[in-house]
């Protein structure tokens, strides 16, 4: 990863940190930057059920960045959801492929086991460059998930 693409993952890092977790839940802490021609697109953390990815594209969209999308790269720090509890709201991935991004760079593999390793399978055969987060940035991905990779565990 280019040092420019490496800031992209430490400002998605950043933001995961500003997510707050119920105490005992143990939910992820997800950061989301969306990048076009070097520019940030968009940016989202997790809120409650609120995916960032979700709420990257939805903030993108909203600020009339709609087309910027088609193209984009989005680094998150956890592996976009393929499943999601709720039967009436879409998985990330296919959001993120509805959306028109072309790559996308993960900072961890979510292990929880309905989704691990899905995304990038489900992202790779929609036409989607998948490409992982160096070790360095995922060991810090991992202090900040400390709650949720033990719960999942």
């Amino acid at each position: 990863m280019t040092d420019v693409l490496a800031d992209f993952m430490q400002q998605a890092i950043e933001l995961s940190k500003l997510c707050e977790s119920p105490l005992g839940k143990g939910h992820p802490k997800v950061g989301v930057v969306i990048v076009k021609d070097g520019e940030i697109v968009a940016e989202a953390f997790k809120v409650d059920s609120s995916h960032a990815e979700f709420r990257a594209i939805k903030e993108a969209k909203k600020a009339g960045k709609a087309e910027l999308l088609k193209g984009a790269t989005v680094y998150t720090t956890l592996e976009p959801c393929t499943h999601r509890n709720h039967e009436d709201k879409k998985p990330c991935a296919q959001h993120l492929i509805d959306a028109g991004i072309v790559k996308v760079v993960i900072g961890m593999l979510d292990n929880n086991p309905k989704i691990s390793g899905k995304a990038v399978n489900v992202l790779k055969v929609a036409g989607i460059e998948v490409e992982q987060a160096t070790e360095e940035y995922r060991k810090q991905i991992e202090v900040i998930n400390k709650a949720f990779l033990e719960k999942v565990r």
